[in-house]
């Protein structure tokens, strides 16, 4: 039988009493039939079961969400590169440097930039031209082709060498053509000998460090070759500028110089070079080998350069006169077109310059590498 203890006098009464015999107070009610060490394993064991059920809801929703992310981190690159590689082959609008928008195919597609950096599209013509793979193995070259110097004004202002007066009248001419031959060692040495269908010969090169050229015409018993003798020559140094000029092959393409790795050039803007739309690429200095590059904007190959040249070509038809040029060192432009590959380098057979009042075109028909030049043909000539 159950019973209860008074909590005021401590009797113990009748689990039905509701007052105490003895004091009289209000008997609260107490369950003494049942232990409370008996109660707390019940309680326990009706809490665990909220706890597990909790812990087992919550532990896989956290790993799915550990999962997703993880999986979205790996996705994000495959899918940047998937959408890259894809674009190549869509069109995008270019505005140009004057406000006008053209279109053409890109290589280069980018999630966080609208244009390459100036040293992405160098590195990037050095690959697409072989350059990249093969500059080590191209250690010298032969070209052969032919040349035009055209005047675009059909005429040239001239005084003669004996007028005290130093009166400049118009000369009337309007072309001439030649054989042309380009050999090239190292990046330093240079040799280019022009044959002029009109019977002279204009040879300039470089060893590296010093400069020569000469010029007259070839005496028929000599014998053949780059040291072939000269009569009614003229000849001197290539000092300063146009040494430098030379050097870098401001006449023609100094094409051992084409893989050398300009600094400091930056993304200008883009500007059409005939019908092709180009990233336009300035350097930060004026004294740098090329001041101004274009490059195709879908195959990345260079189109044209601009450097500065301290020299005009040589026309026989002015010899005798003193010629009227406006500033020597006005930028010039040069055209690359007519890519070939040899020996897995992409190579330009046909160079269009504008030099002031004329223009320079060279054709290459054939062009050998890794020849055998002997080191004396660039030295200077005896005289």
């Amino acid at each position: 039988m159950k019973s209860t203890k008074c909590t005021s006098c401590g009797l113990v009464s009748w689990a039905t009493a509701e007052t105490c015999k003895r004091c009289g107070a209000i008997i609260e009610s107490q369950n003494y039939g049942e232990h409370p060490a008996e109660l707390r394993p019940v309680m326990a064991d009706n809490s665990l079961p909220k706890d597990d059920e909790t812990k087992s809801v919550s532990r896989p929703a956290k790993r799915l969400v550990m999962f997703s992310v993880v999986l979205i981190v790996l996705a994000l690159p495959a899918t940047w590169l998937t959408l890259r590689t894809s674009g190549a082959d869509r069109a995008q609008t270019f505005v140009l440097r004057d406000g006008t928008r053209k279109t053409s195919k890109a290589w280069f597609h980018s999630w966080f930039s609208s244009d390459p950096s100036g040293d992405e599209i160098f590195s990037h013509y050095l690959k697409v031209s072989g350059w990249q793979d093969h500059a080590a193995t191209v250690t010298s070259y032969v070209a052969n082709g032919r040349f035009q110097i055209k005047n675009e004004n059909g005429q040239s202002m001239v005084r003669t060498t004996d007028d005290p007066y130093r009166r400049f009248i118009p000369l009337h001419w309007d072309s001439c053509d030649g054989e042309v031959e380009l050999k090239g060692q190292g990046p330093d040495k240079l040799l280019i000998t022009q044959n002029y269908d009109q019977g002279r010969v204009w040879q300039r090169a470089t060893n590296g460090t010093t400069g020569w050229w000469r010029k007259g015409s070839p005496d028929r018993d000599s014998q053949a070759g780059t040291n072939f003798r000269l009569v009614d020559t003229l000849a001197g140094d290539l000092y300063g500028d146009k040494l430098a000029d030379f050097k870098r092959g401001a006449d023609f393409v100094n094409y051992l110089q084409l893989q050398t790795k300009y600094s400091g050039l930056y993304l200008y803007a883009k500007a059409m070079v005939g019908d092709r739309v180009c990233y336009e690429l300035h350097s930060k200095s004026v004294s740098s080998l090329a001041e101004i590059m274009y490059f195709d904007v879908e195959t990345g190959l260079l189109l044209k350069l601009e450097p500065f040249r301290h020299d005009t070509p040589y026309v026989p038809s002015l010899d005798g006169y003193v010629v009227s040029y406006t500033d020597p060192s006005y930028p010039t432009e040069t055209f690359l077109d007519r890519y070939r590959e040899v020996n897995g380098v992409k190579i330009p057979f046909l160079i269009r310059q504008h030099v002031q009042e004329f223009w320079i075109t060279t054709t290459i028909t054939e062009f050998k590498t890794n020849m055998a030049i002997e080191s004396s043909e660039f030295e200077k000539p005896l005289p």
